[in-house]
C-alpha cells in the first residue's frame, strides 16, 4: 500500500475511533441525566406536586430534548 493510502487509512480509523468514543460518552451522559430526571420526578410525585402520568411525560420530553441537543452538537462538530 502506498504511503498516502496508509495515512488515509489511519486517518479513517482515527475518525471512527473518535466517533465511537463520542457516542459512548453521549450515551453515558444521557443515562445519567435520565436517572437525575427520574429521581426528581419521583420526589415530585411523592410530594403530590406532579401526577405519575405527568412525571412520565416530563422524563420522556426531557430525554427527547437532550437527544435533539446532542444530535445538534454532533452535527455542529462535523
Amino acid at each position: 500500500m502506498s504511503r498516502i493510502g496508509n495515512i488515509a487509512q489511519k486517518a479513517f480509523y482515527l475518525g471512527m475511533g473518535l466517533a465511537s468514543v463520542a457516542a459512548d460518552k453521549a450515551a453515558h451522559r444521557l443515562s445519567d441525566l435520565r436517572k437525575q430526571a427520574q429521581t426528581l420526578t419521583d420526589e415530585l410525585v411523592e410530594r403530590g406536586e406532579m401526577s405519575a402520568e405527568e412525571a412520565l411525560q416530563f422524563v420522556d420530553n426531557f430525554v427527547k430534548r437532550e437527544l435533539e441537543r446532542a444530535e445538534a452538537e454532533m452535527k455542529a462538530a462535523e
